[in-house]
């Protein structure tokens, strides 16, 4: 699955990119909704862009049918974090997404809040045709949809 000819996504899009400068942050997320009305939200933040110095995160919400949500988040030590830059494939502590073509395995858990899920991608990834949202001298955002649609 390296390049898609519609999208021109790649594998690499979904990996690592590295950068030093102090505004630097980067994620990798995952959503489902599930037949039983459950739903979550898994993230791996190599830098979060919401905190400040940007650290390493893991972060996972699960609701309910009802709407009760649960989180559970949890501060990582940059040793306990590597991710690779060729395709996703992140470990932060216990935690991890691995892709393996159109598979993606994930194991999350903080705080008694967790997930061990299998997404199976049925459409090919996508990114803007730059590959950035925005791009200026002083900033850059870029985007990748690895599964737009998926089997979990």
């Amino acid at each position: 699955m390296n390049q898609q000819p519609v999208t021109g996504y790649r594998d690499s899009n979904d990996g690592l990119h590295p950068h030093s400068g102090d505004g630097y942050y980067e994620w990798w997320y995952f959503d489902a909704q599930f037949d039983n009305g459950y739903s979550c939200v898994l993230t791996w933040h190599w830098r979060n862009a919401f905190l400040k110095p940007h650290i390493p995160t893991i972060q996972i919400f699960t609701y309910t049918p009802e709407g009760k949500r649960h989180i559970g988040m949890a501060a990582m030590k940059q040793e306990e974090c590597k991710a690779r830059e060729d395709r996703c494939d992140v470990e932060m502590g216990k935690s991890w997404c691995h892709q393996d073509g159109n598979i993606y395995n994930v194991k999350i858990h903080a705080k008694g809040v967790g997930a061990e899920l299998v997404f199976r991608n049925k459409l090919p990834g996508w990114k803007p045709a730059s590959g950035f949202i925005y791009r200026s001298r002083s900033a850059e955002h870029g985007w990748a949809i690895a599964i737009p649609r998926g089997d979990v």
